[in-house]
C-alpha cells in the first residue's frame, strides 16, 4: 500500500512533454500581450521583433504540444517526432528572419522558401498528430487514413506553390484539387472527434477486456446458428424423403 502510494506520488509530480510546451505556450502569450501593450503605448521598432519573437514561439508550443501529447499517448510516434523536429526548425529558421538586419541576398532566397515549407509541414504533422489521439473502433479506421491522406495533399500542393518561382503557372485545376483535398480535411477534423466519442464504449470496453469475451459469444453465435441451418436442412430432406415412402405405400 505504502508502494503504491509513493507510485502515484511520483507520477503526479513527473513534468510530461504535455506540461512543458503547455506551460511555454503560457509564456510565450504572457509575454506576447505584455509586450503587444507596450508597443501600443510606447512604441518601439525593436520591440516589434520582440512581439513577432513571442508569437512565433506561442504558435511554435501549439504543435509541439499536439506532437508531444501524441507521444505521451503512444498512438503515433512518425508524425509526433517529424512534428517536433520541424517546429523546432522553423521557429529558428523564423526567428533568424525576424532579427536579421538586413534582408538576404537574391541568392539567398530559397531561404524564405524552405521557412515556409518547413513550417507548412510542422503545422500538417502537429495536425495529423492530434487527429491521432483519438481511438476509433474498426469501422472508423478509415477516417484516419482519409485525413492524413488529405492534409499531406494541402500540404505539399501549398509547398509546391511556394517552391515554385512561378506560381501563375498552375491552372485553376491545381487549385481545385487544393480546395477538395481541404474540404475533406476539414471534413475529418470535424468527424473524427464525433467517432471517437461514438467508439467510446467500444474502447472502454476493450481496455475492460470485455471486448474478447463479446466475439467469443459471438463466435459460438455464429457456430451454433450455422449448426442449426444444418439440422433444418437434413430435417426437410428427411421429411421429403418420408413423404415420398408415403406416397408410394398409398400407390400400392
Amino acid at each position: 500500500m505504502f508502494k503504491s502510494s509513493t507510485e502515484s506520488r511520483l507520477n503526479a509530480n513527473q513534468f510530461s512533454l504535455r506540461q512543458l510546451f503547455l506551460w511555454m505556450h503560457i509564456v510565450a502569450v504572457a509575454c506576447s500581450a505584455f509586450v503587444g501593450i507596450g508597443q501600443i503605448l510606447v512604441g518601439n521598432y525593436n520591440e516589434f521583433r520582440v512581439l513577432f519573437t513571442a508569437l512565433t514561439i506561442a504558435l511554435a508550443s501549439v504543435c509541439a504540444l499536439g506532437c508531444g501529447a501524441a507521444l505521451e499517448g503512444k498512438r503515433a510516434t512518425i508524425f509526433p517526432v517529424a512534428g517536433l523536429v520541424l517546429t523546432l526548425l522553423g521557429t529558428l529558421m523564423l526567428l533568424y528572419l525576424i532579427w536579421l538586419k538586413q534582408p538576404l541576398q537574391s541568392s539567398l532566397e530559397w531561404f524564405y522558401s524552405w521557412t515556409t515549407i518547413s513550417c507548412i509541414m510542422a503545422v500538417a504533422c502537429s495536425h495529423i498528430s492530434l487527429l491521432s489521439i483519438a481511438r476509433l473502433s474498426q469501422r472508423f479506421r478509415w477516417a484516419i487514413f482519409l485525413a492524413v491522406l488529405s492534409i499531406l495533399t494541402v500540404a505539399s500542393l501549398v509547398s509546391a506553390l511556394f517552391m515554385s518561382p512561378v506560381p501563375q503557372k498552375f491552372g485553376s485545376d491545381f487549385f481545385r484539387i487544393i480546395a477538395v483535398a481541404a474540404i475533406f480535411d476539414a471534413a475529418m477534423s470535424v468527424l473524427i472527434p464525433i467517432f471517437h466519442l461514438l467508439s467510446y464504449r467500444e474502447m472502454k470496453a476493450l481496455d475492460s477486456g470485455d471486448q474478447p469475451k463479446l466475439e467469443a459469444i459471438d463466435a459460438e453465435i455464429a457456430q451454433l446458428e450455422s449448426r442449426l441451418a444444418e439440422l433444418r436442412q437434413l430435417r426437410m430432406e428427411n421429411s421429403g424423403d418420408y413423404g415420398l415412402e408415403e406416397s408410394g405405400v398409398l400407390a400400392r
